[in-house]
């Protein structure tokens, strides 16, 4: 007969259940599903996940100030277009900086009329969401920027194709970027306060914290990181499409909830928003290379989301289950 599980040992598994299933996941998925160990799969793999990690960081910002960036996937194709008319004109740095400096300007003015207006974060990024589709469908047609210099295409041609064994530059390129995002949040003072003004936001005032500043910075986080995204997708496909981001904003939020950044501000963290990207892409691999229907794999995802959420809680309340 096993010996009962202690209280203490139940609210370690609760607190690591994710940790724990990718670890199943993984290993069960290379044991029972044909090729998904090969080294191409785990190349595609990640490559895959790079752009959906650095969305879902982003998102995880404004989720921990009680937020929410409808704008994401609206942001994405026009950074698309954008980076690639820039890239033809300014050169690879001048124009990735100039992209994000853009981007952290949207993202500030996003940040600036949901606090300062007290305009409700779904509403106000909704609106946002329109307004950046409505640009970027009058200024392109609707149709992909392809014209592009050679050096326009070495450079995307090294992002997006270039790897250092199985491991592509994608992928090193989003891990760095969310190492960065995990010092700024849990080290640095401006990160503190971003959990300070989601955790307790009376008391976060009491302190002098500006709330305005401080969405200020967690939706500009957001679009810098959405641009990081576009990026890395524009260099898989060389080209500026107005339509890249289409399909991405749900999963972006859906990872970071599922990994166990709570809706309701000050909880969570760029791990948080890891460990669910890392599930999302293996379950979603897995079930791919079953050749399930891709109906079946939604619902799937959807039912995944969705236990995570209440595992999630389950673990922060240490309850049973």
């Amino acid at each position: 007969m096993l010996p009962p599980v202690k209280r203490s040992e139940l609210r370690w598994l609760l607190a690591h259940h994710w940790e724990i299933a990718i670890v199943l996941l993984a290993a069960g998925s290379a044991a029972f599903v044909r090729g998904y160990a090969d080294g191409n799969n785990l190349r595609n793999l990640m490559a895959q996940s790079a752009p959906i990690l650095l969305l879902a960081v982003g998102q995880t910002f404004v989720l921990l100030v009680r937020g929410i960036d409808l704008t994401q996937g609206a942001l994405a194709g026009l950074a698309s277009a954008v980076l690639v008319v820039l890239l033809n004109s300014m050169g690879a740095p001048g124009a990735v900086l100039a992209a994000l400096v853009i981007a952290a300007g949207v993202g500030f003015a996003n940040g600036f009329v949901i606090s300062r207006m007290r305009v409700d974060p779904l509403i106000g990024t909704l609106a946002g969401m329109y307004v950046i589709t409505g640009i970027t469908m009058y200024w392109t047609g609707g149709t992909p920027v392809t014209r592009t210099s050679d050096g326009t295409l070495s450079f995307l041609n090294f992002i997006g194709s270039t790897s250092l064994g199985i491991v592509p530059v994608s992928f090193l390129i989003a891990v760095a970027f969310a190492v960065a995002a995990h010092v700024f949040l849990r080290r640095l003072m401006l990160g503190l306060r971003i959990y300070a003004v989601g955790s307790n936001p009376k008391a976060a005032a009491s302190l002098g914290i500006s709330r305005t500043v401080i969405f200020g910075v967690a939706y500009s986080a957001s679009a810098v990181f959405t641009v990081l995204a576009s990026l890395l997708l524009t260099a898989r496909i060389r080209q500026g499409n107005p339509h890249l981001g289409e399909g991405l904003l749900f999963e972006s939020i859906g990872a970071a909830v599922l990994g166990g950044v709570s809706l309701a501000g000050g909880s969570g963290g760029v791990w948080a928003a890891a460990r669910g990207v890392i599930m999302l892409a293996l379950i979603q691999n897995a079930l791919y290379l079953t050749d399930l229907n891709s109906h079946v794999r939604d619902v799937a995802v959807g039912v995944m989301i969705l236990a995570g959420v209440i595992l999630a809680r389950r673990s922060r309340t240490g309850e049973p289950q």
